[in-house]
Protein backbone atom coordinates (compact mmCIF):
# COMPACT_ATOMS: atom_id res chain seq x y z
CA UNK A 1 0.00 0.00 0.00
CA UNK A 2 1.25 3.49 -1.04
CA UNK A 3 0.29 6.69 0.96
CA UNK A 4 1.39 10.30 0.59
CA UNK A 5 1.18 13.11 2.82
CA UNK A 6 1.62 16.91 1.36
CA UNK A 7 1.82 19.78 4.36
CA UNK A 8 0.97 23.28 2.92
CA UNK A 9 2.02 26.16 5.63
CA UNK A 10 0.39 29.68 4.93
CA UNK A 11 1.29 33.28 5.82
CA UNK A 12 -1.32 35.93 5.71
CA UNK A 13 1.29 39.17 5.52
CA UNK A 14 -2.12 41.71 6.36
CA UNK A 15 -1.92 42.30 10.04
CA UNK A 16 -5.89 42.67 10.09
CA UNK A 17 -5.81 39.25 9.92
CA UNK A 18 -3.42 38.58 12.90
CA UNK A 19 -5.85 35.87 13.94
CA UNK A 20 -5.45 34.16 11.19
CA UNK A 21 -1.44 34.83 10.33
CA UNK A 22 -0.55 31.36 10.39
CA UNK A 23 -2.48 28.24 8.52
CA UNK A 24 -1.34 24.81 8.55
CA UNK A 25 -3.32 22.52 5.85
CA UNK A 26 -2.09 18.21 5.80
CA UNK A 27 -3.86 15.66 3.64
CA UNK A 28 -2.87 12.09 3.75
CA UNK A 29 -4.22 10.19 0.60
CA UNK A 30 -4.28 6.06 0.78
CA UNK A 31 -6.66 3.87 0.42
CA UNK A 32 -10.37 4.86 0.64
CA UNK A 33 -10.58 8.75 0.71
CA UNK A 34 -8.28 11.30 1.46
CA UNK A 35 -7.88 12.83 4.80
CA UNK A 36 -7.06 16.78 5.95
CA UNK A 37 -6.86 18.57 8.43
CA UNK A 38 -6.52 22.34 8.87
CA UNK A 39 -5.80 24.56 11.31
CA UNK A 40 -4.89 28.56 11.83
CA UNK A 41 -3.78 30.88 14.59
CA UNK A 42 -1.37 33.12 15.71
CA UNK A 43 1.83 30.74 16.60
CA UNK A 44 2.79 28.56 14.05
CA UNK A 45 4.15 25.58 16.38
CA UNK A 46 1.37 25.69 18.17
CA UNK A 47 -0.86 25.81 14.80
CA UNK A 48 1.41 22.52 13.54
CA UNK A 49 0.67 21.08 16.70
CA UNK A 50 -3.06 21.15 16.47
CA UNK A 51 -3.37 20.43 12.84
CA UNK A 52 -1.41 17.55 13.54
CA UNK A 53 -3.59 16.06 16.66
CA UNK A 54 -7.01 16.42 14.59
CA UNK A 55 -5.20 14.57 11.58
CA UNK A 56 -4.64 11.93 14.58
CA UNK A 57 -8.31 11.88 15.29
CA UNK A 58 -9.45 11.90 12.12
CA UNK A 59 -7.28 8.60 11.18
CA UNK A 60 -8.07 7.20 14.61
CA UNK A 61 -11.72 7.64 13.56
CA UNK A 62 -10.95 5.80 10.32
CA UNK A 63 -9.66 3.01 11.71
CA UNK A 64 -11.86 2.45 14.32
CA UNK A 65 -14.90 2.71 11.78
CA UNK A 66 -13.36 -0.40 9.45
CA UNK A 67 -12.94 -2.30 12.45
CA UNK A 68 -16.20 -1.87 13.52
CA UNK A 69 -17.50 -2.38 10.06
CA UNK A 70 -15.66 -5.58 9.26
CA UNK A 71 -16.39 -7.56 12.62
CA UNK A 72 -20.13 -9.01 11.24
CA UNK A 73 -17.51 -10.41 8.20
CA UNK A 74 -14.74 -11.27 10.04
CA UNK A 75 -13.88 -15.35 10.70
CA UNK A 76 -14.78 -16.31 14.52
CA UNK A 77 -12.85 -19.42 15.87
CA UNK A 78 -14.95 -22.01 16.96
CA UNK A 79 -13.55 -22.97 20.64
CA UNK A 80 -15.39 -26.44 21.00
CA UNK A 81 -16.84 -25.12 24.57
CA UNK A 82 -21.20 -24.46 24.88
Amino acid sequence: MSSATTSRLNHEPNPRQAKSAQQVVITSHGRGPAVRAEAVGVDLPAVLDDAVGKLEGRLRRRHDRRIRRSRGRRATVETGRA
